[in-house]
């Protein structure tokens, strides 16, 4: 299984290295006041916080919609299930299924009745749940639509998500920052960064030239 969060690991290291470069140029930028110095550090390191609080916010937006998407092609009412009113009512009985045992012998008895709705209501609690045997008895009774549905439900579960993932999601969507800002107001900082910008104006915009 691949990790989920490769491929923004890279983006957001793409980020840190600009930013980095920037920080370093800064650094060397003798024309600079301290002062003036530390505010375009701030304004540089708030621009790249902003990035990445845009990539977090497409991601989550991305994962969420994929797993509604999913979670309505495997569980969502089906032609064969007998309405919403035969859908709703799995629905309430299977959310009262307390165990990964009871759920089994709940979705045998749906599986012999070829309770269809009682099934995929079953199916979407285990999955929930994490009772895999549960979810893998499902895929066993459905015979040749097994398949697809395994391959559906793998990608749901690559999906991230419970409680651990706000806290995987701020471990990975943000900078590092410069050691001349630590324990300081980045954003008050940063706001300082305009006049001095203009006292500049002849050298160049010093902001637009780092990042």
């Amino acid at each position: 299984m691949t990790n989920p969060y490769d491929e923004h690991h890279r983006r957001i290291a793409s980020i840190q290295s600009r930013l980095d470069n920037t920080i370093e140029s800064l650094r060397n930028n003798s024309s600079l006041s301290d002062r003036g110095r530390r505010a375009e550090m701030a304004r540089a390191t708030v621009n790249a916080k902003q990035m990445v609080d845009r990539l977090k916010t497409e991601v989550v937006t991305a994962r969420n919609q994929e797993r509604e998407r999913l979670e309505m092609h495997l569980f969502g009412l089906a032609s064969d299930q007998g309405g919403i009113a035969a859908a709703r009512d799995a629905a309430d009985r299977a959310d009262k299924i307390e165990g990964p045992d009871v759920a089994a012998a709940a979705l045998k008895r749906a599986q012999l009745m070829s309770d269809k709705s009682m099934q995929r209501a079953i199916a979407y609690r285990a999955t929930t749940k994490g009772w895999n045997n549960v979810v893998d008895q499902y895929v066993d009774g459905l015979g040749a639509e097994g398949i697809p549905t395994a391959l559906s439900l793998q990608k749901l579960a690559e999906i991230p998500g419970g409680p651990g993932t706000n806290l995987a999601d701020a471990a990975v969507f943000r900078v590092r920052e410069p050691r001349e800002l630590l324990g300081a107001d980045i954003e008050h900082l940063a706001s300082d960064a305009a006049p001095e910008q203009q006292q500049q104006a002849s050298a160049g915009p010093v902001g637009g030239s780092y990042f």
